[in-house]
């Protein structure tokens, strides 16, 4: 695998694919790489001849500086894992790089996205979408690929790059790929980036592990150790193994009424509280001056979730 640090390079490199008659595709990324990421790089492996991944964490898509420097930063990791993923090449600048500070006084290109770039995320993360559009559009000019691949996780990013590349005149198929989920259905992306700041707000707690059922849907393996003691040390009857996640063993034992409801109760208060966004935040979706049915908040809380959620 190729390893590309300028976009002179990047351009060359593209150019002499095309120039061979090969079928390119192009897959960004910001890196830290994980399951959803690799499903991406097999499709596109599977329906092109020569496959560019780029891991670059775009400065401009990011409202709060605290979040782009607490970005996680894993570069040969990744490298690793899109070489053997069969990646033809990656390409890794630095920001200075694809923001030279030469540059910097120019006033920046305002993408024409429309109102699909204005509700739902766009609401709460002004310029966040112009920022994505900046680097998406920059990459597919450098590459020229015949296809780009992106993650249905980020439904309406999709919708944003498929307006974008046609109000740019951007020549390129864009594909959404289906999100990749865990052995308890959840998006891997999302426990991924969420999973510490979950056990960081529940260590205080120290909720005994013997008051945990092991039961599919309710708890992710990552989270089962910090409740206490060692899950380890348990020794659930009539046990059986649903899978592995990072070496995890999710088991499921007796499950008795009343630790499945405080079980669901922790982690309804959890999604309530710190994940979903206050009930004032949904004021978009149903103002304060119109009534709203259970069913109809509890569509736009699983939009949001990024998971089905009963209410």
């Amino acid at each position: 695998m190729k390893i590309l640090r300028t976009r002179k390079e990047l351009t060359d490199f593209a150019a002499r694919c095309r120039a061979a008659g090969s079928s390119v595709a192009l897959v960004p990324t910001m890196g830290a790489l994980h399951a959803g990421h690799l499903s991406l790089m097999n499709r596109a492996v599977a329906d092109n001849d020569v496959v560019i991944a780029s891991v670059f964490v775009n400065p401009t898509q990011f409202n709060d500086k605290a979040d782009l420097e607490a970005y996680p930063r894993t570069e040969q990791a990744d490298f690793e894992l899109l070489d053997k993923a069969g990646v033809t090449a990656v390409f890794a600048p630095d920001a200075d790089e694809m923001y030279p500070p030469s540059e910097a006084g120019k006033p920046a290109h305002v993408f024409d996205l429309g109102e699909v770039a204005e509700v739902m995320e766009g609401m709460y993360r002004p310029g966040h979408f112009q920022g994505v559009a900046q680097i998406v559009s920059m990459l597919l000019r450098l590459v020229g690929p015949d296809r780009a691949y992106f993650g249905e996780k980020d439904f309406q990013q999709i919708a944003v790059i498929r307006r974008m590349t046609a109000t740019e005149g951007i020549n390129v198929e864009i594909i959404g790929c289906p999100i990749c989920r865990d052995i308890v259905g959840n998006n891997v992306e999302f426990m991924q980036l969420h999973t510490p700041r979950i056990t960081e707000r529940l260590e205080p707690l120290r909720i005994p592990c013997q008051e945990i059922v092991q039961a599919d849907h309710l708890f992710h393996p990552k989270l089962l150790p910090v409740m206490g003691q060692e899950c380890d040390e348990i020794e659930p009857q009539e046990t059986r193994p649903t899978g592995k996640q990072d070496g995890a063993v999710l088991e499921t034992g007796p499950l008795r009424l009343r630790q499945a409801l405080v079980n669901a109760l922790h982690i309804l208060l959890y999604y309530a509280f710190h994940i979903v966004p206050p009930y004032h935040t949904f004021h978009g979706a149903f103002p304060l001056s119109q009534s709203f049915s259970r069913a109809s908040f509890s569509r736009t809380v699983s939009m949001h979730c990024q998971k089905p959620v009963c209410l």
